[in-house]
C-alpha cells in the first residue's frame, strides 16, 4: 500500500496529497471525512491521503480505509507509522490526542519518508467534512507563504487577549486555526530553521493549545489568512455578532453558513455526540451514504459507543440547534451542565 502509493507520487504535478492525523479511536471519523473530501471531488488527479499516527491501526481499521480506495479509483490511503515522540507531550484539551503533533512534522516527512517533490499539500482534522472540491483549495496562491489557514476565533474572547504575548507573537493579526491547512512545503523545506523551529515548538510547555501554537509561532510573519468558508466553524456561523463580522468579514461569513466548503465541529460539540447540534445533519448525511456492511460492521458499533446522551439533553439540544439555525444562540444547556 505505502510502495503504490510513493510510486504513484513520482510524477507529483498530476497528484493532490492530503494528510491527516488519527489514532485507533478515530477511524470511523477519519473514514467520514476522506468519503466526504472524495464524494465532492470533481478533479483529475489523483488524491494521495496519508494518515499519521504513532503506532498503526488493527487490521480492521486498515480494511476500513482500503474500502475508500476500493469506491474511489483515483484515492490513495497510506497510514504512516511515526512512532511514540509526542507520547510524554500533555495536551489540555481531553478531545485531542497527541497524534494531532504530527502535522508539524508534514515538511520533513515529504522530503524525507516519502522522497517526493510536492511543492504544497493540505492537512484536515478528523473531526470535519468537506462538502466542496478539494482541488479548490489545493489551488489557492499561497506563493510567498509558508501556511494558508482561516483565523481562529478564540482570539475575540477576552480570555485569550493575553495569549500572543504568552506564546511570544507580536499579535492576533496571522493567528490561524490549525484543522485545515494549505502548507507551502517548497518554502518550508527551502528553509531548514523554520522547519526545524516548527517541530520544536510543539514541545514548548507554555503553550495552552499545544499544534496550533507551534504553527503559529515558528511560521508567524509567513502566514495567509484564508476564508473562513475553507474552515467554517458551526458555533461562529450560527451566531449573527457584529465581531465576527468584523474578524472574517460579512460576505464571508454568509458564505461560510449558506455554503461552507469545509464544515469543523471544533470544541466538545461534536456531531456523533450531539447529532442535533447546528451542521450536525452535514456530517450524518455522509454516515447515511454507507453500504450496509460499512453500517454493520463500523458505523453502528461506533454509534453505540458514542451514544452518551440522555433524553433531557438531545431535547434541548436540538431546542437549541434550531435557535442557532434562526441565527440566534441561547446556552440553554450552562445550569445543567455547571
Amino acid at each position: 500500500m505505502l510502495q503504490k502509493d510513493i510510486d504513484s507520487a513520482k510524477n507529483a504535478d498530476k497528484i493532490i496529497p492530503v494528510f491527516f492525523n488519527a489514532d485507533e479511536n478515530y477511524a470511523v471519523q477519519k473514514y467520514i471525512t476522506i468519503f466526504s473530501m472524495m464524494y465532492n471531488y470533481k478533479g483529475s488527479a489523483e488524491i494521495n491521503a496519508y494518515i499519521l499516527n504513532s503506532d498503526g491501526f488493527s487490521d480492521k481499521s486498515m480494511a476500513l480505509f482500503n474500502s475508500l480506495t476500493e469506491r474511489f479509483n483515483k484515492l490513495n490511503v497510506t497510514a504512516l507509522k511515526l512512532g511514540d515522540k509526542y507520547e510524554n507531550v500533555d495536551i489540555p484539551q481531553e478531545h485531542i490526542s497527541t497524534a494531532s503533533m504530527y502535522r508539524l512534522e508534514i515538511p520533513r516527512i515529504v522530503e524525507d519518508t516519502l522522497g517526493v517533490d510536492f511543492d504544497k499539500c493540505i492537512y484536515l482534522d478528523c473531526d470535519l467534512v468537506v462538502e466542496g472540491d478539494i482541488s479548490e483549495l489545493f489551488d489557492l496562491d499561497i506563493s510567498g507563504y509558508y501556511i494558508g489557514g482561516v483565523a481562529d476565533p478564540m482570539q475575540l474572547l477576552k480570555r485569550f487577549s493575553k495569549h500572543p504575548e504568552n506564546i511570544g507573537i507580536p499579535d492576533w493579526k496571522q493567528y490561524i486555526n490549525s484543522g485545515v491547512l494549505l502548507i507551502n512545503l517548497k518554502e518550508i523545506n527551502s528553509a531548514p530553521d523554520v522547519r526545524d523551529n516548527l517541530e520544536k515548538a510543539g514541545f514548548n510547555k507554555d503553550s495552552q493549545f499545544r499544534d496550533q501554537d507551534a504553527i503559529n509561532i515558528a511560521l508567524y510573519g509567513g502566514i495567509k489568512r484564508l476564508p473562513i468558508k475553507y474552515n467554517a466553524f458551526p458555533i461562529i456561523v450560527s451566531r449573527p455578532e457584529k465581531r465576527y463580522s468584523m474578524l472574517f468579514g460579512k460576505k464571508n461569513l454568509n458564505q461560510a453558513k449558506e455554503n461552507p466548503f469545509i464544515v469543523h465541529y471544533i470544541g466538545n460539540l461534536k456531531p456523533w455526540l450531539y447529532p442535533t447540534e447546528y451542521m450536525a445533519r452535514r456530517w450524518w448525511k455522509y454516515v447515511k451514504m454507507q453500504d450496509k456492511s460499512i453500517k454493520r460492521e463500523y458505523i453502528k458499533p461506533f454509534v453505540k459507543e458514542n451514544k452518551l446522551l440522555s433524553f433531557e439533553d438531545t431535547i434541548l439540544l436540538a431546542i437549541r440547534g434550531w435557535l442557532r439555525g434562526k441565527g440566534r444562540l441561547f446556552e440553554l444547556l450552562n445550569k445543567k451542565n455547571k
